[in-house]
Formats: structure tokens, sequence, C-alpha cells
């Protein structure tokens, strides 16, 4: 299915701690970062921290956000 978007959200530090890597290297292609609705998610910056540690581009879905 290669049209699919699977996404990290909320509550991934919690119930993932550092298996987050391997989600990724799995094939989570989207993530969600800062704050969450209900959860205080970790900085931005240490998903960017990671995602560049595993080479992998970044892409945003708007330039307006």
């Amino acid at each position: 299915m290669p049209r699919t978007i699977l996404r990290f959200a909320g509550g991934r530090e919690i119930t993932l701690g550092d298996l987050a890597r391997d989600g990724m290297l799995g094939g989570i292609n989207a993530v969600i970062v800062g704050n969450y609705l209900t959860t205080l998610g970790r900085p931005a910056t240490e998903d960017l921290d990671m995602l560049a540690d595993l080479q992998m581009p970044i892409k945003a879905l708007s330039t307006t956000l």
C-alpha cells in the first residue's frame, strides 16, 4: 500500500520510549511533533534530530502551518 500514511502521534514517548527509532525504520512515514491535544510531547527538536540521525528526509504538509 504505497499511498498509505502511517503516523506516529501522541503518547509514543510513553508507550514506545527508545523504540521510536525502530518504528521509523519499520515503515512509519509521518510524525506529529510537539504537544498534543491531551498529552505533552517531547520537544520537536528531538524528533528532528532523530530523523537527521536516521538520514530521513523531512517534508512539511503545508508551508502555511
